[in-house]
């Protein structure tokens, strides 16, 4: 039975743990081997080496000095050992109009760092206990208890883990696909996770709950360690493991059961809205298939909205899905950024705040636990913010920080925001240019050369940028 009250959580010593062997395992690799060591350093250049998937390593090469690229001193989380702990919610049969088929199938990965494992999962063991006595922590003994649900959502809130997680619509699956076989379905939706974790962290042991047979669960171990684990990273490794061994596999179990109260119209909850808001600080991201641009919730949706505020944010949210599909396969440095901002600021807009902003330190602390090398504000402004526009992505942006645009008014910061810092400049460009103008007696024109012609046409244009 329920107490009703919150656990404390307290910092617990690590003792022995059921994962102690693969723990040691994952620690005990070589550090500095060609797949993750750092190259000798030449002329101020250093060069991280690091897969981003099945395509081979690639190096980043970094500037020493360059802003505060100096922190890559401090190992990359993508680098750093971590643990991800796998379940899911619902069935891989797509006849969803049956009443006991689900019409989502939601599977989540709860990611720890290595060093943490221990005290974490013990934490996790006095949560299971406080709530749910002798039986395991199970989303579905919970059921439509909301109140119960948050009480544990908050204890679960004070350990030290984040997530992923995939939700899949069934019903966009057409029946007489291949995907309708149970082993192809769970092959592909388990890809695409699996694909995005091996992708993003290079020193990886992933733990799933057994289901199924075990020739089953020894083929799918084939599978993955064979199409998604790199060659060159064999730290990295996939196993199965029984939850009731594992309470971090019951935390994976009873997060991804929350989300299926907030996706599965059958199982939705009408307080889903506050199961996302105390998720959305351990969240990773939250991410759909098929990609979904219907963002949720009828705030989002406002009646009061003109039809253009509609359009606007449909058209931004369909260009910058667009640019994803594109760029699915990269594995260009750049686009890896471009790549992992975008996705955050679409999982902002369609879970936590449409309407408001993202600052600029909390996407860059969004990109290090995404498993990239840490960066700095000129690099994301420049080689992030930059590029995307030039795609064609449009973000508003303002003093606050970026966002998908909502509506027109997004729209007519980005473009307050643009003009406070383009026009003082483009008039100091022409006070200055004046002024040499004068000094010299026109002979020299510090706008002159094809270099500048664009900026002379701006100039001429302008009656007065002053």
């Amino acid at each position: 039975m329920d107490r009703g009250d919150a656990l404390t959580v307290p910092s617990s010593p690590r003792g022995p743990s059921k994962i102690k062997e693969l723990k040691r395992q994952n620690e005990g690799m070589p550090q500095d081997s060609p797949s993750t060591g750092s190259r000798p350093e030449t002329g101020g250049i250093r060069a991280r080496c690091y897969s981003p998937g099945s395509g081979g390593a690639r190096c980043i090469t970094f500037r020493q000095g360059y802003g505060e690229m100096a922190k890559l001193e401090a190992e990359p989380i993508g680098e750093t050992p971590q643990f991800a702990f796998v379940d899911e919610y619902g069935d891989p049969k797509l006849s969803t109009d049956e009443a006991n088929i689900s019409t989502y199938f939601i599977v989540t990965a709860v990611i720890v760092d290595a060093k943490d494992v221990d005290a974490v999962s013990e934490d996790a063991e006095r949560i299971r206990a406080h709530h749910f006595q002798a039986a395991e922590m199970k989303s579905s003994l919970v059921g439509d208890h909301d109140g119960r649900r948050i009480r544990i959502l908050s204890d679960l809130a004070k350990l030290k883990l984040h997530f992923y997680s995939l939700a899949v619509d069934k019903r966009e699956i057409y029946e007489d696909s291949g995907l309708a076989h149970k082993k192809s379905f769970m092959k592909f939706i388990s890809g695409i996770l699996y694909k995005t974790l091996y992708r993003r962290f290079f020193n990886l042991t992933v733990i799933s709950d057994e289901h199924g047979r075990k020739d089953f669960m020894d083929g799918f171990r084939r599978y993955v360690d064979e199409r998604y684990i790199p060659d060159l990273f064999r730290q990295s490794k996939f196993d199965f493991r029984s939850s009731k061994a594992e309470p971090l596999l019951q935390v994976a179990d009873f997060l991804t059961g929350t989300l299926g109260r907030v996706f599965d119209p059958k199982k939705a909850s009408p307080r889903a809205d506050e199961f996302l808001k105390m998720l959305e600080p351990q969240a990773l991201r939250i991410e759909e298939w098929p990609p979904q641009v219907r963002p949720l919730g009828p705030d989002i949706w406002d009646k009061k909205d003109s039809p253009h505020d509609y359009s606007i944010r449909h058209y931004c949210i369909t260009q910058a899905r667009l640019f994803l599909e594109r760029h699915k396969e990269a594995t260009e440095e750049a686009t890896q950024y471009q790549i992992e901002a975008l996705k955050y600021l679409l999982y902002i807009f369609r879970f936590v705040d449409a309407r408001g902003y993202v600052g600029t330190r909390k996407i860059l602390e969004a990109l290090a636990r995404a498993g990239l090398p840490p960066t700095d504000v000129y690099f994301f402004r420049s080689n992030i913010v930059a590029k995307l526009r030039d795609e064609g992505i449009i973000l508003a942006s303002s003093s606050q920080g970026y966002k998908i645009p909502h509506g027109i008014s997004d729209i007519r910061d980005f473009v307050e925001h643009g003009e406070r810092i383009v026009v003082p400049m483009l008039n100091r460009i022409q006070t200055a240019r004046e002024h040499i103008l004068t000094m010299t007696k026109k002979e020299v024109d510090i706008l002159d050369g094809q270099k500048y012609e664009k900026l002379r046409e701006i100039l001429k244009n302008a009656d007065n940028v002053r």
